[in-house]
């Protein structure tokens, strides 16, 4: 029974074998390079036929042993040659999957703008935002204006006004270099530190670096905020010149050109294909 079972492996297998080799010479257009690759193959393919044959018939001579090694090595090399020269045609026609992908990409972006102009739509009802400890652009101008007041005012009090204006100076220096997070630990730590401080001139000190560095923290709010604004109202102009319609329209732009590049892919394949380094001919 296994005889019958090797005999019809060996007939499919050699049908198999007929077909890709009269494809290999009739559909494709070899190359310097492609018969020095295809040869590799065939010595390779034989050399492993041969190792077999080794491992699976101990005892033979070696024309018996060649005459055996040839239907195996033939039957390695149209695997190895199958699977070289489909990725031989991957790389000619990269060109064409990266237009593809390229566009793909587009149309995926494009489709969730317009999911995201959808939920816009559903969802137009104003959202309640929960009411912060932040106050608002108004509040935050007077707050400054306030703190700028105190600090003048601590300046020309007294005889140490020239010393009084380098601290300022030097703490506006400091806060101009520190980051927010800093900025917002030394503000906690001076009001602590002022509450419990029982000296009325150490504490006026304190108040006054404490107001030095509150204004550099909300002037830097305030920026934030009016270029957060400015980014906002960019964006509204450009959502509504890029409106549904136009994304529809590009979408519809790109399916075409998607299947205009996969039509030239399969022409490019169903024709006879060079088989060279250069991505096409």
């Amino acid at each position: 029974m296994w005889f019958v079972w090797t005999l019809i492996t060996f007939v499919v297998l050699s049908w198999v074998g007929y077909r890709w080799t009269k494809t290999l010479i009739t559909k494709y257009e070899h190359t310097t390079e492609s018969i020095a690759v295809l040869a590799v193959l065939f010595i390779l393919a034989n050399y492993i036929g041969l190792r077999l044959t080794y491992e699976m018939i101990t005892v033979l001579n070696i024309w018996p042993r060649l005459v055996v090694m040839l239907p195996i090595g033939f039957i390695i090399f149209v695997g190895f040659s199958y699977v070289a020269v489909n990725l031989w045609c991957s790389f000619l026609t990269r060109d064409f999957d990266e237009r593809m992908g390229v566009l793909e990409e587009e149309k995926d972006n494009l489709q969730r703008q317009i999911d995201m102009l959808r939920w816009r739509h559903v969802t137009q009802a104003p959202f309640d935002y929960p009411e912060e400890a932040e106050l608002s652009p108004e509040e935050s101008s007077d707050e400054i204006q306030r703190l700028r007041e105190f600090l003048e005012s601590w300046q020309q009090v007294g005889s140490a006004a020239r010393v009084r204006s380098i601290k300022v100076s030097e703490w506006k220096s400091q806060a101009e270099h520190w980051e927010d997070g800093r900025l917002k630990a030394e503000i906690n730590l001076l009001k602590a530190l002022a509450e419990e401080e029982t000296d009325e001139s150490k504490r006026e000190q304190m108040k006054a670096r404490l107001a030095v560095f509150e204004i550099q923290l909300r002037s830097r709010e305030r920026s934030h905020k009016r270029s957060a604004e400015i980014q906002d109202r960019v964006a509204g102009e450009r959502s509504k010149e890029i409106g549904p319609e136009a994304i529809r329209r590009r979408l519809q732009d790109i399916h075409a050109e998607i299947q205009l590049v996969e039509g030239q892919k399969r022409d490019f394949l169903r024709g006879k294909v060079r088989l060279g380094w250069r991505v096409r001919p």
